[in-house]
């Protein structure tokens, strides 16, 4: 017969008030107070500003010019400071200079860099040589100069070589490859990633990209495109150049010199063809060939305004110069600012940013240009 040692659950209780005692209930776990948990998040949000001091400065830096960037630039500067004096942002300093040693050092493949697929593109109808802007020289213009050396870009770091005519005087070869770096803004990787698919198989091309998004001309104290431009060339050293920037300079020209020209004011067109020149100057440097992509039309009326003072004062600046301008409208806009072509979409859903079927025809273009220049089988 088995005897229940155990007290009873409900008549535990009762006993208890029978005996004059006080029934126990069992303890759950503590909650933690609202006051408690507020204190939590803004301890941990402090300890992150902390941490991340330069990005917060460089957040700040990036807003639109007024009174609520001058305020967040004090107040991230005043964080930075802080977290500096106290060592805390010496981890983001130090991921830092990882990444830059590694964008420097490690050799990259075509591939990889874009993360391009093993497809091909292939050509389009509209894909012709015959987009570039009537003031830029044909394809039959060879590229002047005194070049530094060049680097494959597959598997080895840039190499010094004896200054020679980057043009159709060099031999090029699956050892020697034509080495094409793309750089701008966010406009410039969808075309990048289209340019690695469609020269994929192409042992006589390689290439680099190089997206810094939310740049441009305009804001030199957010990105002084000269800079990174000129660390790009001293480190890949690439025969093709091909630039596309604008879609963030429809604002302020900070560092002019007078300080800061405001969007619509005189002198605003001149002083971005001044830097237009400048950057153009400086990639063509050591005979290497120039492609300047214009900003294709835009949605945003705004945008749409100010990319074609964009454009008209980069072919100023191109003018009377070996710099091969390449009007994109052309090619996903030949009757305006559309989203799809032929029933499909080549812009993206924001009405700046071009799809990867768009990039894809960009790259197109592109890849027919430098191969009728240099004399190689199209992708």
């Amino acid at each position: 017969m088995a005897v229940r040692t155990d007290p009873d659950p409900v008549l535990a209780p009762q006993a208890a008030q029978r005996r004059g005692g006080r029934a126990r209930r069992p303890h759950g776990p503590k909650r933690t107070g609202p006051a408690a948990t507020v204190c939590t998040v803004l301890v941990a949000l402090l300890l992150g500003a902390l941490l991340n001091g330069p990005g917060l400065v460089r957040a700040a830096t990036a807003l639109p010019i007024g009174t609520v960037r001058d305020a967040a630039i004090t107040v991230a500067t005043g964080t930075a400071r802080t977290g500096a004096a106290l060592g805390l942002d010496r981890p983001h300093r130090w991921l830092t200079a990882v990444r830059d040693r590694a964008l420097w050092a490690q050799p990259v493949t075509a591939a990889v860099a874009g993360g391009a697929d093993a497809t091909s593109g292939g050509n389009r109808d509209g894909a012709r040589g015959d987009l570039l802007d009537d003031a830029a020289p044909g394809p039959d213009d060879a590229a002047a100069g005194e070049p530094a050396g060049t680097t494959s870009g597959h598997a080895r770091p840039p190499a010094a070589h004896p200054a020679r005519d980057r043009g159709r005087s060099r031999a090029i070869t699956a050892e020697e490859p034509l080495e094409v770096l793309l750089a701008g803004d966010s406009l410039i990787g969808a075309v990048a990633d289209g340019f690695g698919r469609q020269t994929t198989e192409n042992d006589l091309m390689s290439w680099h990209k190089d997206v810094r998004i939310s740049t441009g001309l305009a804001r030199p104290d957010v990105l002084d495109w000269h800079l990174p431009l000129q660390q790009l060339l001293d480190a890949r050293d690439p025969d093709v150049v091909v630039l596309l920037l604008g879609g963030n300079d429809d604002q302020s020209l900070m560092g002019g010199p007078d300080g800061v020209i405001h969007y619509g004011q005189p002198g605003w067109e001149e002083e971005y063809e001044a830097r237009a020149s400048h950057l153009q100057s400086i990639a063509a440097e050591a005979g290497r060939t120039v492609v300047w992509l214009e900003v294709p039309a835009m949605r945003p009326a705004r945008l749409e305004q100010a990319r074609q003072r964009m454009n008209a004062a980069a072919r100023r600046a191109a003018a009377g110069t070996e710099v091969v301008l390449l009007d994109t409208d052309r090619i996903v806009a030949p009757e305006g600012y559309t989203a799809r072509l032929e029933g499909v979409q080549v812009r993206a859903d924001d009405g700046v940013h071009l799809t990867h079927p768009g990039g894809d025809l960009v790259a197109e273009v592109i890849d027919r240009v430098l191969s009728e220049r240099y004399g190689l089988p199209t992708g």
